[in-house]
């Protein structure tokens, strides 16, 4: 309608005070009220969207409905991608989901480095009561989260729209850099951009032709309405200009607009950026990591808000181009003067600037998203305790659990057991029937170990461990591509797990949990005890703790392990239901050998027996 009427007083008058002149205006006004109105209205609607997104995701956590969570892919190093496998550290449904207050790629990358980087007892300390500081303050927590999801949101494309999670080939074993060497592999194009060299001092020339351009047409036009150079001058030293700065867009533009990509595929984000900074600097901390963190992020003079601000500004002017509102004064002022290389002044000196000290700013932050993850879990779970990790010594470490349950599982319908592991030359051996909770109580050691390492809360009374390695051979599976079987695989498995007990391999004050489930089972039960007993004794001697699950009675009594493990046990019953008999389990951990087994009754409950056959 406004440019209607601008096109009926153009052709009609020529008096810019005839009322179609103002008329026009005042659409066009109109206009742009109802745009900015409309990414308001747009914007609390996405705000809305994501908080009640929020709440089910909490309600679904709690439930354990983890696989309805969206989550952001966590790349795990090679160093645990088999204990990420068997343990479900990583996948829909996983201590990683459990977890998933975690949403920016720096929070991610943070997370993925404290998984495979077990920190020192100090600092996992200082973890905890950073952790503990944010997780009675619900109402900041909840805030930062919600903002941490518009980074998500705004990088999914769309609004609400949720990032699925890889399937495990996406995520397990993709390298050592993959989890977070100073944000390298998982850093955003913003920080990459930060680190990157300048393009513009290579490129002096064009932005000294693209000012004489401007210059000209800055000078020209003014001289020509005053008559003050004729018009056969003045339009051949415009036309010239608009050439010159014609040939500067169509050769130059491209590298330049590689450069605002970087910058401008997260402007949404760097405004959300700001905020997270601001609201960073408003939290309540009282000495401890958080304030290590914030004196990192507000070391320099600089206020990291207004400096991250203001190139939210500079990437707002960057993106002209694709603005449908801004795009027609773009286009002038790109052919008039070379618009995009004088923005890329702007953005290369703040780069000069700040450049070097932007990593260090976007990975505190995401270590305050980790912590505040933590601080959630706490909440969450206030029966859960906080560990006590202390320094591997190689001669009394023990893993020691009153309560401990599986993570993973519903608070209460999780069967909690008291367990102990160690000291150095002893193992756990749990033997037991079918289904009776062998694997859960070594992948409820596992979990929890992994917790209390990042410096979280542990689904416990009591946790105690020192800082280990943890190391599984649970989920193997064979490999008809590269022609392994599955009994090979797995002696690969247990090859690789001896390796790294060796003390030379395992980094200092670093020792070594291993959780191996129904071992070996592809040979005779002779041969799989003097097998198993040779692998135990390799990890034992070399300073290893452990448990190994077994529903091979006969292993246990085996000479070659006296003396050398703890025995527990898990058994059944039964019950009498509709005149018929029903298997029961009630997953306690007792003392001794496994005195009941259930392949025979099981065949019976889903209708095989022995005469079948």
């Amino acid at each position: 309608l406004s440019l209607a009427l601008l096109l009926c007083g153009l052709f009609q008058f020529r008096d810019v005070s005839r009322p179609w002149y103002w008329a026009a205006g005042a659409c066009f006004a109109g206009f742009l009220a109802v745009a900015f109105y409309h990414e308001l209205l747009a914007d609390t609607i996405r705000n809305c969207r994501l908080r009640v997104q929020m709440y089910r995701d909490a309600v679904a956590r709690m439930d354990r409905r983890l696989k309805e969570i969206a989550v952001h892919p966590v790349p795990v190093a090679d160093s645990i991608a088999d204990a990420s496998r068997d343990l479900d550290l990583i996948g829909p449904h996983s201590l990683h989901t459990l977890l998933a207050s975690v949403h920016t790629r720096e929070g991610v990358a943070t997370l993925a480095h404290w998984f495979s980087h077990p920190a020192n007892p100090e600092e996992i300390a200082q973890r905890q009561l950073a952790a503990q500081a944010l997780r009675d303050q619900h109402q900041w927590r909840e805030e930062f989260e919600l903002l941490v999801r518009r980074l998500a949101d705004s990088r999914a494309g769309r609004p609400g729209a949720a990032v699925k999670p890889q399937s495990e080939e996406g995520v397990f074993g993709n390298g050592d850099a993959a989890a977070h060497n100073g944000l390298d592999s998982a850093a955003t194009g913003l920080v990459r951009w930060c680190l990157a060299a300048p393009w513009l001092p290579g490129h002096g020339w064009v932005l000294w032709m693209a000012r004489a351009a401007l210059a000209i047409f800055l000078i020209t036009i003014p001289l020509a309405i005053f008559s003050l150079v004729p018009l056969v001058v003045a339009g051949p030293v415009l036309t010239g200009a608009f050439l010159l700065n014609f040939f500067l867009a169509v050769f130059f533009s491209g590298p330049i607009h590689d450069e605002f990509n970087q910058v401008t595929s997260g402007q949404r984000e760097v405004a959300v950026y700001a905020r997270l900074f601001q609201m960073v600097d408003q939290c309540q901390s009282h000495g401890g990591r958080l304030e290590a963190l914030r004196a990192l992020m507000f070391a320099s003079q600089d206020d990291v808000r207004r400096e991250i601000g203001r190139l939210g500004w500079l990437a707002w002017l960057a993106s002209l181009r694709s603005d449908s509102i801004w795009f027609v004064p773009w286009l002038l002022m790109q052919f008039t003067g070379f618009y995009d290389i004088h923005i890329l002044v702007f953005l290369e000196r703040w780069k000069r600037r700040h450049g070097p000290q932007a990593a260090v700013w976007f990975r505190s932050l995401g270590e305050w998203e980790v912590l505040a993850a933590t601080g959630r879990l706490s909440w969450d779970h206030p029966q859960w305790c906080w560990p006590e990790v202390s320094a591997a010594n190689g001669v009394s470490d023990r893993v020691v659990a009153v309560d401990l349950g599986h993570p993973l599982i519903p608070v209460g319908k999780a069967v909690t057991n008291s367990v102990e592991v160690g000291p150095v030359g002893r193992f756990l051996l749990v033997t037991g029937s079918n289904m009776s909770g062998k694997s859960t109580l070594l992948r409820s050691l596992g979990l929890n170990a992994f917790l209390a390492q990042i410096g979280a809360p542990v689904f416990a009374s009591q946790f105690c461990m020192p800082v280990m390695e943890i190391s599984t051979s649970m989920r193997v599976s064979d490999s008809l591509a590269d022609g392994v079987s599955f009994f090979m695989a797995e002696l690969k498995r247990l090859k690789s797990i001896v390796d790294r007990a060796d003390p030379s391999v395992r980094q200092p004050g670093r020792g070594q949990l291993f959780l191996l489930d129904e071992i070996l089972q592809g040979t005779n039960s002779r041969e799989r005890q003097i097998a198993v007993a040779a692998v135990v004794r390799s990890l034992t001697d070399a300073g290893s703790i452990g448990a190994i699950s077994t529903h091979d009675l006969e292993l246990a009594g085996a000479n070659e392990l006296a003396g050398r493990c703890d025995v527990v046990h898990f058994r059944e019953h039964f019950v009498d239901q509709d005149g018929k008999k029903q298997m029961r389990f009630d997953y306690v951990m007792r003392e001794g050998v496994s005195p009941t087994t259930n392949a025979l009754k099981l065949l019976e409950l889903v209708g095989l027996t022995p005469t079948d056959r």
